[in-house]
C-alpha cells in the first residue's frame, strides 16, 4: 500500500513502493494490493494517537494540562486533522485510554486474521524521504507541494505501532537529490524475524 487516507504521500515514496512490489513479483513473490485487506488506516491512526497521547501526557503539571485543555477547547468541533487528534489526545482521560487500548487488542486480532493469508505488508515508513536539517527544524514540511505539519508523518508509523506489530525499514533507493528512500515491511505480532528475513532475502537477491 502506498497511500494513506489521512496524509498525502510523496510521489517518490509511492514510486519506490511500486518498484519494490514489482521487484518482489519478479523474484517469484505473490504480490497483491492491500486495499480491502488491511484495516481502515484512518481508524488505526485514531487509535494510535489516543494511545500515544495518553503516554506522552504522563507527568504533566496541573498548569500545563490547563493550557493544553484550553487549546483543545479552542479547536473546531469538525477539525479531524492529525494535529488536532494529537492535541486532543494530550488530555485524554484514563477511561478513554482504556477504551483505545481495547480497540488496539481488537485491531491486533484483525491483523492476526490478515496474516493467516499473507506473510508481510509493504508500505512507506514515512510520507516523505529523509528531511533536510532545515525541514527537521521547521513545524511544517511540504509533501508534493502541500503544506503539512511535520508531526503528521507519524501516520505511516501508526500502521504497525498501533497494534504493536514488528516492522523493518530497509534502504531501497534514493531521490533525485540523493536522499534515501526506505521500505517498511510489517510482519505478524511477535514475529519480528519475518520482516527482517524478507529484507535479508531481498538484499541477498542482488536486485537493484
Amino acid at each position: 500500500m502506498d497511500r494513506h487516507p489521512s496524509i498525502t504521500t510523496d510521489h517518490a515514496i509511492r514510486g519506490a513502493i511500486a518498484s519494490f512490489a514489482s521487484d518482489l513479483a519478479s523474484l517469484g513473490a505473490d504480490v497483491r494490493p492491500a486495499r480491502g485487506i488491511v484495516p481502515d488506516l484512518a481508524f488505526v491512526l485514531a487509535i494510535y494517537m489516543r494511545l500515544l497521547g495518553g503516554a506522552l501526557g504522563l507527568g504533566q503539571s496541573v498548569e500545563a494540562r490547563r493550557r493544553l485543555q484550553a487549546q483543545v477547547n479552542a479547536l473546531a468541533v469538525d477539525d479531524r486533522s492529525i494535529s488536532a487528534a494529537r492535541l486532543r489526545a494530550s488530555v485524554i482521560s484514563h477511561a478513554d485510554w482504556l477504551t483505545a487500548n481495547e480497540e488496539r487488542i481488537k485491531l491486533r486480532w484483525h491483523w492476526r486474521d490478515i496474516f493467516r493469508h499473507v506473510d508481510v505488508v509493504i508500505c512507506p515508513p514515512a510520507p516523505v524521504a529523509a528531511l533536510s536539517h532545515a525541514e527537521a527544524a521547521s513545524e511544517e514540511i511540504r509533501i508534493d507541494g502541500i503544506r503539512t505539519h511535520r508531526g503528521d508523518q507519524v501516520a505511516w508509523a501508526s500502521v504497525a505501532t498501533a497494534a504493536g506489530l514488528p516492522a523493518t525499514v530497509m534502504p531501497y533507493a534514493r531521490t533525485n537529490d540523493g536522499r534515501p528512500l526506505g521500505i517498511q515491511i510489517i510482519g505478524p505480532y511477535l514475529e519480528d524475524y519475518t520482516p527482517i528475513k524478507l529484507a535479508e532475502l531481498f538484499a541477498a537477491s542482488g536486485t537493484p
